[in-house]
């Protein structure tokens, strides 16, 4: 169970009470699928079943009865389970179950999000095409005391930052929904991938300003590329109703785009269009295209998102070619796709020099090589990244990516009103972008605000239900309001996710400190140090961007117990 300390903290006669019904009400359901409760350990329980498939069928039960129970509790007092699954031998010793196959299962209940399911490869490949189930494969894992690392799949996704479960189908948003899938590359050359993916990313980006629709974030779109899943599923799994799908083809000077417009429910087709343009008139395709889906979803654009429509259109293909190649490597989070991308934006620019865009993408990617330390001049980078987006914002005060990069910019600086200020206008012009949402919660979180930071949390979190962002920042914003429980869970997430991401490991180690797991959170400044050894307390001070000076010291102080050298 999550926050079994927190929750008994709060009212522990209610909590044990509680506790006791819900393992009641699961005892049916494990008897059902021919388990065994083994032993009960206060928050915890050890079941044994005659096959997988029965472990992780109880598993879904278990997790849909818990969401089910807690509907209508206070978000901080709901009782979340992390299970993990494992097949293998065991040992009984008079009351206990010993052996590698309980650790492993033990381990991947602790690596779970709150509300999820985790799998190890064994179990995973026993019940592949036997349960009605899809997971996600998160690579080897280095599981504590285990010797070798262990393949895990993970299956259940979450629905918000505060670690709520998710039901079996996200359910539909007020106003009308969509997601757009990315579209297949026609033209034959693997090495126009990047250009069927802008042009998805731009259709996206222009959708994202309607204030009457709710559109899917890139993210979590992309993860079906090179997938086959059914419509029905796609639709199931983001929580919209409808899709978009199309395929690019250029060839020369030409363009060729196919869409259809889908009916998640009845997989029936709502509009479809062919256009075969020269190239010059991509963008007049992007803006049609996106009037006739607007059209077709009866939305009503306001003045403004009508005037904004198709707007910041440049004439140079070429410059706009460059920065689609350029933002495919950005978005690497790389350092060689940070290098790679920085050339072929000064080369755009070359040639479009009030190009807002590239300059905004210029910012983010300055900003970049500041934040991960692969410069020897991080306040120059800032610098630059600075003056960068508040060029793209003097170029084009309507594009969202630029007060995107000036507010994201800005927090780096320790300018927290024009921070919030500038977010606040990105989110304003691109109501849908999960990223501004995201980076809203980072900024408020240390700027002294988590409550409103677990608002925007929670709304970057629906336009990317599949988690491809946020983590880091739904993690800071739970550590920010005192979820510690909450807060741990998605940071284990995140570090499996992004094993070189330093402030990962940081807040990871401080929180596993706030919970008293002080072996633990050494074992994350081990990690911090093997990604950086240069790693220290005055490092954290100075890069660490609070507002509050007091909640820099606690934070500092709670690396130093951790074991982070000064």
């Amino acid at each position: 169970m999550v926050g079994y300390s927190r929750l008994m903290g709060f009212d522990e006669a209610g909590t044990a009470q509680r506790l006791r019904e819900h393992q009641a009400a699961m005892a049916p359901i494990v008897a059902d699928a021919g388990g065994r409760i083994f032993k009960t350990m206060g928050d915890g329980v050890m079941i044994e079943f005659p096959s997988v498939v029965a472990a992780v069928e109880c598993a879904l039960r278990i997790q849909a009865l818990m969401a089910e129970r807690s509907a209508d509790t206070a978000p901080d007092r709901r009782m979340l389970y992390r299970i993990g699954v494992n097949l293998g031998d065991v040992l009984i010793e008079g009351d206990d179950m010993l052996g590698d196959g309980v650790n492993v299962a033990a381990r991947l209940e602790a690596l779970a999000e709150p509300g999820g399911i985790y799998l190890s490869e064994d179990a995973w490949r026993h019940v592949q095409g036997k349960v009605d189930i899809t997971a996600e494969d998160i690579g080897p894992q280095k599981l504590k005391n285990i010797v070798r690392p262990v393949r895990v799949f993970r299956v259940a996704p979450t629905a918000d930052g505060r670690g709520e479960p998710a039901s079996t189908a996200l359910p539909l948003p007020e106003r009308p929904s969509i997601a757009v899938l990315p579209f297949q590359n026609m033209s034959g050359d693997p090495e126009q991938e990047y250009f069927s993916d802008g042009i998805t990313a731009d259709i996206i980006t222009d959708l994202s300003k309607v204030s009457g629709l709710f559109v899917i974030a890139r993210n979590s779109a992309f993860a079906y590329k090179g997938r086959t899943a059914s419509i029905r599923d796609v639709c199931r799994e983001l929580g919209v109703a409808h899709v978009l799908e199309g395929t690019v083809r250029k060839v020369a000077n030409r363009v060729r785009v196919t869409t259809e417009l889908i009916d998640g429910a009845t997989g029936g087709h709502l509009w479809a269009e062919r256009y075969d343009r020269e190239l010059l008139d991509v963008f007049a395709v992007q803006d049609e295209l996106t009037r006739e889906i607007v059209a077709a979803l009866k939305v009503r654009l306001t003045p403004d998102e009508r005037a904004r429509m198709g707007a910041g259109e440049i004439e140079n293909i070429e410059a706009y070619d460059l920065v689609l190649r350029a933002t495919e490597q950005h978005y690497r989070y790389t350092r060689e796709g940070n290098a790679e991308a920085q050339p072929l934006i000064e080369q755009a620019l070359a040639m479009t020099p009030d190009y807002a865009r590239a300059h905004a993408l210029l910012a983010n990617n300055y900003l970049q090589v500041a934040n991960n330390g692969w410069a020897s001049d991080t306040g120059r980078m800032l610098d630059l990244a600075y003056e960068a987006a508040c060029k793209a914002v003097a170029l084009d005060s309507a594009l969202a990516l630029a007060h995107h990069a000036k507010g994201y910019v800005a927090l780096w600086r320790r300018q927290f009103d024009e921070a919030i200020a500038e977010i606040d206008m990105a989110v304003k012009l691109g109501p849908n972008d999960a990223a501004s949402h995201s980076i809203r919660a980072m900024i408020l979180a240390w700027s002294g605000d988590p409550i409103e930071a677990l608002r925007s949390v929670e709304t970057a979190f629906r336009h990317d239900p599949l988690r491809s962002l946020s983590l880091f920042n739904a993690g800071l914003a739970n550590y920010e309001a005192g979820h510690y429980e909450e807060a741990l869970a998605i940071l284990q997430r995140g570090v499996v996710r992004r094993p070189d991401f330093m402030p990962m490991f940081a807040y990871l180690a401080v929180t596993l400190v706030q919970l008293g797991r002080r072996d633990e959170a050494r074992q994350a400044i081990v990690r911090l140090r093997e990604i950086n050894p240069a790693i220290s307390q005055e490092w954290a001070r100075r890069v660490t961007p609070y507002r509050d000076p007091a909640k820099l010291d606690r934070f500092v102080a709670a690396l130093a117990e951790a074991g982070l050298p000064a």
